[in-house]
């Protein structure tokens, strides 16, 4: 999957949890810009784990900053399992 792809997906993800539009989605969007709580975060990040079929540890979770962090993690974790 590319950065590309994986970077769709996320906003896919995103703005049907949040119910907004994709141009309301940026690369620095954080939780917090898109009026997300802490709840939401995590309802997302187990949506990214079920949709990418990947396991994000909790303290990996809580440091996603942004919807670029989320991607970068994504794509590398991606890569290494692809190497492997």
């Amino acid at each position: 999957m590319s950065k590309q792809e994986i970077t769709d997906k996320i906003f896919e993800i995103v703005c049907k949890k949040f119910q907004i539009e994709k141009e309301e989605v940026a690369f620095e969007s954080t939780f917090h810009t898109l009026g997300a709580d802490s709840i939401d975060a995590i309802e997302v990040i187990f949506i990214i784990e079920r949709d990418f079929e990947i396991w994000i540890p909790e303290n990996i979770g809580i440091e996603f900053i942004s919807i670029a962090s989320i991607v970068d993690y994504i794509d590398e974790l991606m890569f290494i399992n692809k190497n492997k």
